[in-house]
């Protein structure tokens, strides 16, 4: 989207998706009594505690969602897209490595923290995307470059026939394996190619679809999230079925690994919500979008992806977890509550602060002038010559 035609809407849905991803990692590095604890495990805190870690693939969808959504009817090549992520992370990663191996030389952290600085090859620094720094940056990239396939397959197909191409899809991908566990079909790429065809189809066939209203929404995130906090109960609990499909006690909640889980629920979430912002009336959208949130949303929403290259950075990962783990664990659910909510919030702003200068001072401008690069005959040529959508 340009500047002048983003939807602060969706722009606010992007930064809503970052600080579900943030939240999810929280918990799941979190050293709190109720996840290390091995008598816990079958505990309902426990078991609520897990099933919170799905707001990272919530997440995670809502950001595949929104892009194919805009990019449904594209036929330009994708390579300057995929170029310009490319800079982006490359310059984060590196600039990164080299502040991680400034406090390393100089021994700038205090002791229990520098035990967390964990040594990665710069071969990963230099090289981001290939060597997988980031997952969702690396299988993002894989989706970049399929996904104008995608657009020009569906451009040739009949409605019906792209509905039973996502049938295909939905119960290969996400439900063929509850009824057998040595399935390996899911992998990072088949998933986002997976959510990027959903919001491909929103894009082309909204009309069809139905239009939940915040209720709605509400609802279905609340019955899905019952739904898993059961099943994993029940999971958990490891009776006869369990033990002769092989179920893990994960399997409704969400890890780091993404060893065993399914993204199941949390992809409906994600479609809930999404199809719900896609659907604000567009009246209501244009009376909001010179008040002051829209200005705020539309200003610091380009610097929400660094966000992610910054928490989820390798040679910061480590450090900032076992800083925030460091803070004593709040006594009570409430203090809890309390705590979760005002670190993320703080730990949200900070690394968008971040972001967004380091935006303005170094990825703008190296931006523009690789923009400017690629602008030239000789490399437009060169581009527009691999490319098979124009």
């Amino acid at each position: 989207m340009t500047a002048k035609s983003r939807d602060w809407h969706f722009e606010a849905l992007r930064i809503f998706a970052m600080f579900l991803i943030l939240v999810s990692h929280f918990l799941n590095t979190s050293d709190w009594r109720v996840k290390r604890s091995p008598s816990s495990y079958h505990t309902w805190p426990r078991i609520i505690f897990d099933t919170m870690t799905n707001t990272g693939q919530i997440g995670v969808c809502l950001f595949v969602l929104i892009s194919a959504y805009f990019l449904a009817r594209s036929k330009s090549s994708p390579i300057p897209r995929m170029i310009k992520l490319w800079v982006q992370v490359f310059l984060y990663s590196l600039a990164l490595y080299i502040l991680w191996k400034i406090c390393r030389v100089a021994s700038l952290l205090p002791e229990p923290i520098s035990r967390s600085m964990v040594r990665h090859p710069a071969l990963e620094a230099i090289f981001p995307v290939t060597q997988r720094a980031y997952w969702f940056i690396s299988a993002f990239f894989v989706v970049m470059a399929i996904g104008p396939f995608i657009n020009v397959l569906l451009d040739n197909i009949t409605e019906r026939q792209a509905w039973i191409l996502a049938g295909i899809v939905v119960w290969v991908l996400f439900f063929w394996f509850f009824l057998n566990q040595n399935l390996r079909y899911f992998n990072e790429v088949s998933y986002l190619l997976a959510v990027y065809l959903f919001g491909n189809l929103i894009a082309r066939y909204n009309n069809h679809l139905p239009k939940p209203n915040f209720a709605m929404v509400m609802m279905v995130s609340g019955v899905v999230f019952l739904l898993c906090v059961l099943g994993t109960r029940w999971l958990t609990a490891g009776g006869r079925i369990v033990k002769y499909m092989g179920y893990p006690g994960n399997l409704l909640t969400w890890n780091l690994k993404m060893a065993n889980s399914a993204p199941t629920p949390s992809l409906i979430i994600a479609l809930t919500i999404f199809l719900w912002v896609v659907n604000i009336p567009k009246q209501k959208a244009e009376t909001h979008r010179k008040t002051l949130i829209s200005r705020i949303v539309l200003t610091f929403s380009p610097s929400v992806l660094g966000v992610y290259l910054i928490h989820c950075n390798h040679n910061v990962w480590g450090i900032l977890w076992r800083s925030v783990n460091m803070w004593p664990e709040p006594l009570g659910l409430l203090n809890k509550f309390v705590f979760l909510s005002l670190a993320n919030i703080g730990l949200f702003i900070g690394f968008m602060v971040i972001s967004f200068v380091f935006n303005l001072m170094v990825v703008g401008p190296l931006s523009a002038w690789v923009e400017d690069l690629l602008a030239r005959t000789r490399w437009k040529d060169k581009l527009q010559s691999i490319s098979t959508f124009q």
